[in-house]
């Protein structure tokens, strides 16, 4: 009963409109715009790989993205701060060939648990991201 009643709010939850009202706080514009992407795309997935700095995580969860946060690091504190934030799943790296091929194993391994009917989960945002500065300097969209 108290699953039914999750989804359904979930699913009631206007993330776009959340989205609008906060990236007028927010002044990280990378973040803004990889959350813009993940809507315009209708991405379920945004990947991203992190070894220590992990805030650039939190200003993306703290735009409340429709998108599943998947982080991947071998790190355990990283994990352990971005326990409580918003949609972000911590997991061990995945090393692939291509971006492709790592997201049909991670689907293959964690199964499309992330996806929703209204989101195609065969499609990921990844961000790369420079750790000395804290920001996203990459983003690029793949569908399986």
């Amino acid at each position: 009963m108290m699953r039914k009643i999750c989804q359904e709010s979930e699913y009631t939850t206007n993330y776009q409109s959340i989205f609008e009202e906060r990236k007028k706080l927010v002044k990280d514009y990378y973040a803004i715009g990889a959350v813009g992407l993940s809507f315009s795309t209708r991405c379920s997935l945004i990947f991203l790989e992190i070894k220590n700095n992990y805030q650039i995580v939190q200003r993306l969860s703290a735009l409340r993205p429709k998108a599943h946060i998947c982080v991947f690091t071998d790190n355990p504190r990283v994990c352990s701060a971005l326990s409580l934030n918003f949609g972000v799943y911590c997991f061990p790296p995945i090393k692939a060939a291509s971006k492709k091929k790592m997201l049909e194993e991670f689907l293959v391994v964690y199964g499309r648990t992330f996806s929703d009917d209204k989101r195609s989960p065969e499609m990921a945002l990844f961000l790369a991201m420079d750790e000395t500065r804290g920001y996203i300097n990459s983003q690029e969209v793949v569908h399986v």
